[in-house]
């Protein structure tokens, strides 16, 4: 077969990373988005997409437990 694009493991990477940042509460997506781990992975364009992304498109929160027996 052939090859995967060049920097087609870049875009898995930032697939998975954007989802988890989407599924972060608020708190939690600006202190990882702050991280040395997180500005070292990604270029500031890619930074700016993911936080970009997971600000505009978060993922719906499951209902609290006492809130979805009422």
């Amino acid at each position: 077969g052939l090859p995967p694009p060049a920097g087609f493991g870049q875009v898995g990477l930032l697939r998975r990373e954007c989802l988890e940042l989407r599924r972060m509460p608020e708190s939690d997506r600006r202190a990882r988005l702050a991280s040395d781990e997180f500005r070292g992975r990604f270029s500031a364009p890619e930074q700016q997409l993911l936080g970009d992304l997971a600000r505009l498109l978060p993922l719906p929160r499951p209902p609290a437990p006492e809130a979805a027996s009422k």
